[in-house]
């Protein structure tokens, strides 16, 4: 190559050769102008956490790459990412993000949920730094997550609230409505069920709302993620009485004949609900209440009873024969009759031989008695003799 320039605006190169040969030409990427700024963190159900940004700078740029998320987790006062407001140590910044990238997301993102949720115990330090097309990090673009202002560890909430309603009981009501009957043409859809309940207070972390479930079976440690509530997201004042009735004319709704068991379940303000349920018949257990709905029609309906029928004229007008034969129609007395015949057969049948045996025996004692007379008398003889 012989001579080669520039253009003024650099984006025009004349190169003048006599002689063949290879151009290369190479470039340098500039560092990548953007920044996440305003790094915010959402704690999440079951110990997950939310990054959320606001992308600035010159996002349009083609060399731009996207985004480096970097976390550290570990026990209380592990190793942290440092302050970057007050400036970036480079030697730092390269040795903590050396192997604690966990993922590469688009320019376009601005969040990201983790999925690798924080058990007990376990907190996290987040930074976020803009890339090129080689994946190379802006450190200087460094920003991190923050707790009260300043760099820290986050934790996650993965335990479930052990709150508590206060004074759960329960009625149940027989509406005998007629609309209701010409509505469902079943008097057995015409039942409600109200749940009454005092608010408990709110965790120092946030508000709760609850789940409300119903089951046909006493839980002993029921998993109820695998139950469809039938209300989400009840709350209310804490003090306060809520009243919530289930009538027979809603789908599904209840039934005489029946024993349901409504639990409700607290949820926290991240979504973590208590989801164990065991049913214990005692006053503490203030979450589950037990329903047993009887058939309340015939108690408004009496009229329709027919009365019971007059008692028959005993035979011969005497009552205790009538007693005697409504007796013998017992299976017990027609057993005690059997058996009781069965012994006087068997008396007559036995008895006379064990008399004629009696005689015979009498009969032998008496001639055996009688020959050993004869022979002693026999044996003083010969002794005289």
């Amino acid at each position: 190559m012989d001579t080669y320039a520039f253009s003024p605006e650099n984006d025009v190169v004349d190169v003048s050769m006599t002689k063949d040969g290879v151009v290369l030409l190479i470039g340098k990427l500039p560092n990548a102008d953007v920044e996440a700024q305003n790094v915010e963190w959402t704690q999440l159900m079951a110990g997950q956490i939310r990054l959320d940004w606001t992308p600035t700078g010159d996002l349009s740029n083609p060399y731009v790459g996207g985004w480096n998320v970097y976390k550290m987790a570990g026990v209380s006062g592990t190793t942290v990412f440092p302050e970057t407001s007050t400036g970036i140590n480079e030697n730092i910044w390269e040795e903590l993000t050396m192997s604690s990238l966990v993922q590469t997301l688009p320019l376009s993102d601005d969040t990201w949920v983790d999925p690798a949720a924080l058990e007990t115990g376990i907190c996290a330090s987040y930074a976020i730094l803009p890339i090129d097309r080689e994946g190379n990090p802006n450190l200087q673009a460094a920003n991190i997550t923050r707790v009260d202002g300043s760099a820290g560890q986050l934790c996650g909430d993965a335990v479930p609230p052990s709150t508590t309603v206060v004074n759960l009981r329960h009625t149940v009501t027989y509406t005998n409505d007629t609309a209701c009957f010409e509505q469902m043409q079943d008097w057995s859809h015409c039942y409600e069920v109200d749940l009454k309940w005092t608010w408990p207070n709110h965790e120092p972390q946030g508000n709760i709302t609850w789940n409300l479930y119903r089951v046909e079976t006493a839980p002993s440690n029921v998993d109820l993620k695998f139950i469809e509530p039938i209300y989400s997201g009840l709350q209310g004042v804490p003090g306060e009485e809520n009243v919530l009735t289930q009538s027979g004319m809603e789908r599904d709704g209840v039934k005489p004949y029946r024993t349901y068991y409504y639990i409700l379940a607290p949820v926290d303000s991240v979504g973590n609900e208590l989801m164990d349920a065991n049913y214990v018949n005692t006053p503490d257990d203030t979450n589950i209440v037990r329903v047993h709905i009887t058939d309340q029609w015939w108690s408004y309906n009496q009229h329709l009873i027919p009365p019971e029928p007059e008692p028959p004229e005993p035979p011969l007008g005497i009552p205790w024969l009538q007693q005697l034969n409504d007796d013998m129609q017992s299976e017990e007395f027609q057993l005690s009759g059997g058996v009781l015949l069965a012994t006087i057969v068997l008396n007559f049948i036995l008895l006379p031989l064990l008399l004629r045996r009696r005689k015979r025996l009498k009969r032998v004692m008496e001639a055996r008695k009688r020959n050993a007379a004869m022979a002693s008398m026999n044996e003083f003889d010969d002794f005289f003799e």
